[in-house]
């Protein structure tokens, strides 16, 4: 089984993936469905 870490931030990567729970942002207008 191979151990994946997270590589540091200063290194260069292709995207930068952020998650957060939708439903903390009522009046954001964003849904599970838009992502």
């Amino acid at each position: 089984m191979t151990t994946w870490t997270m590589p540091p931030e200063w290194e260069p990567h292709k995207a930068t993936w952020m998650g957060f729970p939708t439903g903390a942002y009522d009046t954001a207008g964003v849904s599970d469905d838009d992502v």
